[in-house]
């Protein structure tokens, strides 16, 4: 039976598209991957499934979220959780990253350029902050955004995104995530007797031995309270806590050569922007 940890690994994230593109960000041959707020730490068991070499870092300070997160460990060792604030961690990282706008969770200028710091602390030499964020002409705008999704199982999910409330003048949000989980049509019964002379196995479905799948929702099943940061501010931010360079990334790679690779370029032209966008925000130690 799904979880809501499943829920949200399966409808909104794509870990091992992600640990490709911040391989392509950072350029050269990445091993340690720190992701803060980790939750269920879905980017780090992806990072070092692709290598033998690779580690990654988890940290997040909700323990039954970072126990969770153990509890999917690939096993090896490769992978350290951490529970305890992000300002605790002190494991070197060529890589630190924050995702699925988790940024936001730093409410205010100090906190966020204390965080920044830190984390370009933990960098090694040529390392990257990356993290993303959305914005755009409709973020503060209410309303759902609703999707149907097929679970590995062949359930059927509807996953809806809630913009709860906002504060433009704050750049305040808050937001919720919803699932409903249907179980994937049963097969039909089948009662078969005799066939070409031979005796067949008689099974019915309706005989009620297996109780019936049941539907799940999951109301509220994440919540979040916001500051939307807009692409200047964190590059404002980033700048003050020390990095030498700040750079804005497409979230999707703009080419994938035969090694499976990806190939990224810094947006350089607002143009290349739609209305509402979502964007990497790379940091340059």
């Amino acid at each position: 039976m799904l979880d809501k940890f499943d829920l949200y690994e399966i409808c909104v994230q794509s870990p091992d598209y992600d640990v490709r593109m911040l391989d392509a960000i950072h350029g050269a041959s990445p091993r340690t991957l720190g992701e803060d707020f980790c939750g269920s730490a879905a980017i780090s068991r992806a990072w070092v499934a692709r290598g033998r070499g690779r580690r990654a870092v988890a940290v997040d300070s909700d323990r039954a979220t970072l126990e969770r997160a153990q509890s999917k460990d690939p096993g090896g060792g490769r992978i350290t959780y951490v529970l305890a604030d992000v300002l605790q961690a002190r494991e070197r990282c060529d890589i630190v990253t924050v995702q699925n706008f988790s940024i936001c969770e730093l409410r205010e200028r100090p906190a966020l350029v204390r965080y920044l710091s830190h984390a370009r602390s933990r960098l090694a030499r040529g390392g990257v902050f990356a993290c993303d964020i959305y914005a755009g002409s409709d973020v503060f705008f209410t309303g759902r955004i609703r999707r149907e999704i097929v679970g590995p199982g062949g359930e059927k999910i509807t996953y809806t995104w809630e913009h709860r409330t906002t504060d433009p003048l704050r750049a305040r949000v808050q937001n919720a995530m919803h699932f409903v989980v249907r179980p994937p049509a049963a097969p039909p019964p089948s009662r078969t007797g005799r066939s070409a002379g031979r005796a067949a196995k008689v099974t019915d479905f309706r005989s009620g031995v297996a109780p019936k799948a049941r539907t799940q929702r999951f109301d509220d099943a994440f919540n979040y309270d916001w500051r939307l940061w807009s692409p200047p501010e964190l590059a404002d931010a980033m700048m003050e806590a020390g990095f030498s360079r700040v750079q804005f990334y497409p979230r999707f790679a703009e080419a994938i050569d035969d090694r499976e690779r990806f190939h990224v370029l810094p947006i350089e032209d607002s143009n290349e922007l739609s209305d509402s966008f979502s964007v990497y925000v790379v940091a340059r130690k």
